[in-house]
């Protein structure tokens, strides 16, 4: 059933939508279509609920969660089953990597943890996250989702956003704090490598080393306090440096 709503939402897109797109003079999104066509199915019929009942099992009495941003559903979008779906309750649970949903249109109805083989990507508060597979250097395997910092012709900054378990104790209760275990990788030359310290900077580009170093300078006052900040500014200036040595990038 789900299947056949999927098919019917890419051919009412293409086939009714699409024209209309072309001859109105608003020229609304493709996006729009998608949520328009899901409102009057309804996103229950569809197949972005598709996956198991989540159940939550580490019991968090503070701030120290193990979500993304916040431990609260927030708006957003994925692509599903090779369809995407907007206007979404999400939220990312860092501690395993999965993603989950809720479906409103059901009074209560169970959170859902989507199928992560399903997911190529998604975004929430506009930060997008793909699922990728991968080698780095070590001949590591990694897999699940990283969030794409920065994008372009010849670098992609990657994050790895994972948690820490921590079992605490008090006279009255057992409960768990998290804490962020981070990670960047950086994709260049068709090989992904893991760029945590400087001297992951020296072995990736070893010719930039002194450009490098003053780069690193300029930017070490918000290291500490920003550190997404601090990486894509300075993949940021090594792309410009590299372009303008006119060397293959």
């Amino acid at each position: 059933m789900n299947k056949a709503i999927d098919f019917l939402r890419v051919i009412a897109l293409f086939g009714i939508f699409l024209p209309s797109i072309v001859h109105s003079q608003e020229k609304p999104t493709i996006t729009s279509y998608y949520n328009l066509f899901d409102q009057l199915i309804g996103k229950t019929n569809s197949g972005v609920f598709n996956g198991i009942v989540y159940v939550e099992q580490y019991k968090v009495i503070n701030e120290r969660h193990k979500f993304f941003s916040a431990p609260n559903f927030t708006n957003g979008s994925v692509v599903y089953d090779k369809q995407p779906y907007f206007n979404l309750l999400l939220k990312y649970d860092l501690f395993d990597d999965e993603l989950l949903t809720n479906n409103l249109e059901r009074i209560g109805s169970p959170i859902i943890q989507l199928d992560k083989e399903k997911i190529t990507d998604f975004t929430i508060e506009d930060h997008r996250f793909i699922n990728i597979d991968f080698n780095i250097k070590n001949n590591e395997s990694l897999s699940g989702f990283f969030e794409v910092l920065l994008k372009n012709d010849s670098l992609t900054l990657y994050k790895r956003h994972e948690k820490k378990i921590i079992r605490k104790a008090n006279k009255k209760i057992r409960y768990f704090e998290f804490k962020d275990n981070n990670s960047y990788y950086i994709h260049y030359n068709n090989t992904y490598n893991l760029l945590n310290k400087t001297k992951d900077f020296n072995a990736i580009f070893p010719n930039y080393k002194t450009q490098l170093k003053n780069v690193f300078g300029r930017y070490k006052s918000i290291r500490k306090e920003d550190a997404d900040s601090y990486m894509i500014s300075i993949i940021k200036e090594l792309f410009i440096i590299m372009k303008s040595n006119n060397n293959s990038i």
